[in-house]
């Protein structure tokens, strides 16, 4: 039997249904993961309320790199790629959205929301260039005119556009139809 503590990510083997690896690290609880291909090899990044962001190698198991920066928990991811570099998106309860460089570990961009925001993340395309939608929700469920989508050009990290909306949502999606970006909020 798999011994599952607090914090810990599972890798299953899906014909077998048996833990290939047991990730351990995170100091509080993981809140997402992702995966990216880095110089030819899979990648899980997982976030966790302990603020940090991990990549770990999928075959092994190991991390290989610890991400800091973030004041509160961290509670989205993505993986993206800019000009064939592959770049490490995450979104914090600190209302700031960072992108780190895989291989240095740098933070290269701050995307800064409104203060005390969730941060959820969702790559797009548009005229194919690559942006990010972020949506940032106040953590206060009394506060007014607090729900915000933006959309960030990440090679120079600037926003784009803001879109205030009047509904709280818990997750942001996007897809591309007829040549337009559309935002999926849910909730």
């Amino acid at each position: 039997p798999v011994t599952i503590q607090y914090g810990d990510i599972h890798t299953w083997d899906m014909k077998t249904g048996k833990c290939e690896h047991t990730l351990r690290g995170h100091e509080g609880a993981v809140e997402a993961v992702s995966t990216c291909i880095v110089d030819g090899k899979t990648k899980l990044v997982s976030t966790s309320s302990d603020t940090t962001v991990r990549m770990w190698d999928a075959e092994t198991g190991i991390c290989e790199r610890l991400f800091l920066g973030h004041e509160d928990r961290v509670m989205s991811v993505a993986c993206v790629t800019i000009d064939s570099q592959v770049k490490i998106v995450s979104g914090s309860q600190d209302g700031v959205v960072r992108v780190w460089d895989v291989h240095s570990g740098d933070c290269e961009h701050i995307l800064q929301g409104p203060e005390s925001t969730n941060c959820m993340l969702a790559p797009a395309v548009l005229k194919e260039e690559l942006k990010l939608v972020v949506g940032f929700q106040s953590r206060f469920t009394n506060a007014k005119n607090s729900e915000l989508l933006t959309i960030w050009n990440l090679q120079t990290g600037k926003c784009e556009h803001s879109i205030p909306i009047a509904k709280r949502f818990d997750s942001v999606f996007s897809f591309q139809q007829n040549g337009e970006i559309i935002i999926v909020t849910g909730k």
